[in-house]
């Protein structure tokens, strides 16, 4: 079988199967027929064919090593039974979630799903779970509560006034009917930095704005609420305390021992004084304090529920906040936050559920910009459980044990090392070894890029023609950096090197003993959010990264013009493409407008100008228009914007788009066929004919052939000489009779010395994989046979037969003498006569 090159015809153009070896017909090696034309298609072509489906196999195996260090890095498969159960039993984000709305509902949802969930005191028998038997402190059974429940609240301040005035000394008309309004930023604002050098987490100091003087006295800067007020002769901004400040049940409830801690919920808790761990150690960078600690991120109010102080003592601290409006209208965000273990599944899973309050009253629509928002994360803490392989004893037995302690009877402090070793977990080796084995390769694929630039470097600036081969172009270090392959293979290594530096970040932060969980804890463990936060990190440029993995495969496309076709394709239509794009957006944007305008103030889905882009680009690609809704607005208008955004975009626009590309497509084919027809071949070359052929056997399991470069040489010599030959009449145009040649003719074309030193025969040739035998029409056949039978009919005595092979090693030594000289003239050691 062929590659690339049309099905053989005889005289009737009937299409034949080539033999694949004349030897059967009991021939002579040596006179075995084959086609010049398309043997030297395959000497050439195949070495190239082969050189891109190696580079295309290396690419894929190295995208799914990726691919597997990501999944079995991620164990998504138990992480979603634990994101699934978190999810929909204890957020309930389908349901209960969907229904807070209000600052009431917070509390309603708080107290009727999260609490029974998080802090459950009963079985579903109502019987009371059991401290001695373990069963406290789980959330559903099996994932074990880390501290407790943190709540946590940012608040606003009051503006100096609720419009700007448009004149100097012009009041709004309506600032006396709605005197108070309230600013973005929060009261964090206005604790600087100073003030966190002065007064850490902790310190005690007298604040009499808020009658909070006796022991322990307050215990940050930030009063509860604050308005800024504006000086109008100086025009300068100062903040004051409003009252009422928190009630003086607040206050009073510190001196109750069962009440003692309540207050910590109106006090505010100063911004991290740690910076977040370093890149590749884990360390917490000192900040303010010369703490190094992990610490929390950002300021806010927070109301801590310990799982130590057990579900009634929680729920009453609860109805305490809610009884003294721990929320208010000056609430602008509040968090719910808590993390469990799943030992089972080996793994901590960080929740958190977070409320934007929005100064319309409510809390800002499910998932959408400051709104509400679930995040789960699961980390494995200790991602590598490594068999154990010293102070131990491998393939332990009674008997070993016995000799070991008699062994170290005198050294009490060697007996650690009788003990058997333990046994690691097989998945956690693997995982290791696959990322050795990338990063391996990645940083000699980083050299190899970096090799070839140099390579570039060495040429030139520009690109450099080869003085001797005119088809020959060296490309300059211009040419590489400006390749647009070279361009996405840098910024591809670059993301697979940050992913690298995350992930060993995320190691050695979770490794370090100051980030470890101390069981039990009775407060808040933040390194797990930041490691919840660095993992989000990581998938984000994973999922930027392995798009540019899947647009790097049409670079290793392009040595196979079927699977070229496609690049062809884009790069015909691009300009299209782009004039396309331009229609494209003002009509979609020009209908996100109108969307925005009629429908927004009533529908979600339209109710911002992204929100309305987003949607009527899926209802684009869907079809799927909610006319339903929009009626219930205002019916003639979602009739005739349904039927023109129907007609304009999903039919006349996305057909154009189909146009273009089926255009593309067409001449990028046709352009492919015309350029592999000056090659010699009659139709493209197919991938499946290539990989899955007797001929890729042969090209496989071949060992003893001639040089795959001296055949390609030789046979070159021989097209030469037959266009000569024929006039200067192309192989290609030549019939089937014109392109038959032996294995004799191939042998005889090698110079002797040549044949010598390569050890070359008539068996080497004719075991060559790229050799194609000649299928000729009956008429040829016939004469064929006549041939043999009359060269059998005079055979040459022994005397001849040596006579003869001498004269051809003459000939080819005369030939081979003047190949010499030529080069010899060509370098310029030699002139020629004719100068």
């Amino acid at each position: 079988m062929r590659f690339g090159v049309g099905p053989r015809k005889n005289a009737d153009g009937d299409e034949v199967e080539a033999s694949h070896s004349p030897h059967s017909k009991g021939m002579d090696k040596g006179k075995a027929k084959i086609n010049l034309k398309t043997s030297f298609i395959e000497a050439r072509d195949w070495p190239k064919f082969r050189f891109g489906y190696f580079q295309l196999l290396k690419y894929l195996i190295f995208v799914a090593l990726y691919f597997a260090i990501l999944i079995v890095q991620m164990k998504v498969d138990d992480v979603f039974l634990i994101d699934e159960a978190l999810r929909q039993t204890v957020v309930d984000e389908g349901g209960s979630l969907q229904g807070v709305e209000s600052l009431g509902d917070f509390f309603n949802y708080l107290s009727d799903q999260i609490m029974p969930n998080v802090f459950p005191d009963a079985w579903y028998n109502d019987k009371p779970l059991s401290t001695a038997k373990d069963e406290v402190g789980y959330v559903l059974g099996y994932n074990k509560l880390v501290g407790g429940l943190l709540i946590t609240q940012k608040r606003r301040i009051v503006r100096p006034y609720c419009k700007q005035p448009a004149y100097p000394n012009f009041r709004s008309s309506y600032e006396d009917f709605y005197p108070t309004c309230f600013g973005d930023a929060g009261i964090e604002t206005f604790v600087t930095e100073e003030q966190r050098k002065e007064f850490p987490i902790g310190t005690k100091r007298d604040s009499p704005d808020m009658k909070w003087s006796a022991d322990p006295g307050w215990l940050t800067m930030v009063p509860w609420t604050l308005k800024v007020v504006k000086n109008p002769a100086t025009n300068r901004s100062t903040v004051e305390v409003l009252e009422p400040t928190p009630p003086q049940v607040v206050n009073d409830s510190r001196s109750d021992p069962k009440t003692s801690d309540y207050y910590s919920a109106f006090t505010y808790t100063i911004p991290s004084n740690t910076a977040p761990p370093q890149s590749g150690t884990g360390y917490w960078n000192e900040a303010s304090y010369s703490l190094k600690q992990p610490q929390l991120s950002d300021g806010a109010f927070r109301a801590f529920l310990k799982l130590s102080d057990g579900a009634t003592f929680n729920e009453r601290k609860l109805e305490f906040l809610k009884d003294n409006l721990w929320l208010d209208k000056f609430t602008s965000e509040v968090s719910i936050k808590f993390a469990v273990y799943n030992g089972m599944l080996s793994m901590f899973t960080f929740v958190s559920i977070r409320f934007g309050y929005s100064t319309t009253g409510t809390f800002l629509p499910f998932n959408t910009k400051g709104g509400t928002m679930v995040t789960i994360k699961s980390i494995n803490m200790e991602p590598y459980r490594m068999t154990q392989r010293s102070n131990c004893t491998s393939g332990w037995t009674a008997g070993k044990n016995a000799s070991c302690y008699e062994k170290f009877a005198n050294k009490p402090d060697k007996l650690f090392t009788c003990n058997e070793c333990v046994k690691g977990v097989v998945m956690d080796e693997v995982q290791l070894a696959l990322e050795v084995v990338f990063m391996i390769w990645l940083f000699y694929d980083i050299v190899s890029l970096m090799r070839r630039g140099l390579s570039h470097a060495m040429v030139g600036w520009n690109d450099y023609q080869d003085p001797v081969l005119d088809d020959e172009v060296h490309l300059g270090f211009k040419s590489f950096i400006t390749d647009a392959w070279t361009f996405l293979d840098m910024i591809n290594y670059a993301l697979f090197l940050m992913f690298i530096v995350i992930r060993v970040s995320l190691i050695t932060m979770i490794l370090n003993k100051d980030n470890a969980v101390k069981v039990p804890i009775n407060d808040y463990v933040v390194s797990l959010e930041y490691a919840a936060s660095i993992m989000k990190q990581q998938l984000f440029y994973n999922f930027i990264n392995i798009v540019l993995c899947l647009v790097r495969t049409f670079k290793f496309y392009r040595f196979q013009p079927r699977l070229a076709i496609v690049n062809q394709t884009l790069a015909a239509a691009h300009q299209d493409l782009v004039h396309f794009l331009l229609m494209f957006m003002t009509f979609v944007l020009g209908f996100s407008v109108i969307a925005h305008i009629l429908f927004g103030p009533e529908m979600h889905i339209f109710s911002t100008v992204p929100e309305a882009v987003n949607s009527i680009y899926i209802m684009m690609l869907t079809a799927g228009v909610d006319v339903a809704s929009m009626s219930h607005i205002d019916g003639t208008m979602a009739v005739l914007f349904y039927n023109l955004f129907m007609l304009l975009v999903a039919v006349i626009l996305l057909n154009v788009l189909l146009a273009i590309l089926v255009d593309s497509y067409m001449k990028a084919k046709e352009e492919e066929l015309e350029r592999w027809a000056e090659l010699g071949y009659d139709e493209l070359p197919n991938m499946i004919d290539q990989l899955f052929s007797y001929q890729t056997l042969r090209h496989l399991f071949v060992f003893t052939a001639i040089h795959e470069d001296l055949l390609l040489e030789t046979l070159r010599k021989l097209k030469s000489d037959k266009e000569e030959e024929h006039g200067g009449t192309s192989l290609y145009e030549m019939n089937a009779e014109q392109l038959v040649v032996t294995v004799q003719d191939i042998f005889d074309a090698i110079p002797v010395k040549v044949r010598v030193r390569a050890r070359v025969t008539i068996d080497r040739i004719y075991s060559s994989n790229y050799l194609q035998w000649a299928v000729e029409d009956e008429k040829i056949e016939e004469e064929d046979d006549l041939g043999n039978l009359h060269e059998a009919a005079i055979p040459l005595d022994a005397t001849e037969e040596t006579l003869y092979q001498r004269i051809q090693e003459l000939i080819q030594e005369n030939e081979m003498l003047h190949m010499q000289h030529g080069k010899h003239v060509a370098s310029g050691r030699l002139k020629s006569k004719h100068h």
